[in-house]
């Protein structure tokens, strides 16, 4: 739930800012309706989310917002879909085996083709026993959720780079040799 005597909040395709019917994802936009020193008005969250339609079964009449799903400005386009990286984290969480640190790079063929392959390290103990129908299992469940055809890679653990701030998780080499 959310206090709409205090905030109104607005969930909007990031692209057009036009406002996404409710149960459709979008980005949070909010406004502030109390503060006075500093307002909020239509501040761009970049957090994708959507509003929950109906009535709660908890008997509060406050309108409700689903969790922070992802982040606008993490977006990939990907022939025609848009993709977010908490999407793919959620499926890699679904498989014990997998550790939490992957690595999507995107690269474009002579014909113009985009292509998406995707490293997940193993989970630390894990063995390499197996990885093939892993990578198949995985790379089958993204495709019926994300809906989008990928390559998958299972590496070992520690191999993907780590920094210690925020991961470079994408790599679009796509433009690269677009100059």
């Amino acid at each position: 739930h959310y206090w709409a005597d205090l905030f109104i909040i607005e969930v909007l395709d990031p692209e057009t800012l036009e406002p996404v019917p409710d149960g459709e994802v979008g980005e949070m936009v909010v406004t502030s309706l109390r503060k006075e020193a500093v307002p909020l008005l239509r501040y761009r969250t970049h957090d994708l989310t959507r509003i929950i339609p109906g009535a709660c079964a908890c008997g509060l009449a406050m309108p409700r917002h689903d969790r922070i799903l992802g982040r606008s400005d993490d977006m990939i386009i990907y022939r025609g879909v848009n993709i977010y990286p908490g999407q793919i984290m959620d499926v890699i969480g679904e498989f014990p085996e997998l550790g939490g640190e992957y690595q999507v790079e995107l690269t474009r063929d002579a014909r113009g083709l985009d292509h998406l392959t995707l490293t997940v390290e193993r989970a630390g103990g894990a063995t390499a026993g197996g990885d093939a129908a892993l990578a198949g299992t995985l790379a089958g469940r993204l495709r019926s959720r994300i809906l989008a055809r990928m390559d998958v890679k299972v590496a070992d653990y520690g191999s993907l780079p780590r920094t210690f701030s925020k991961s470079k998780r994408v790599l679009d080499k796509r433009y690269a040799d677009a100059n």
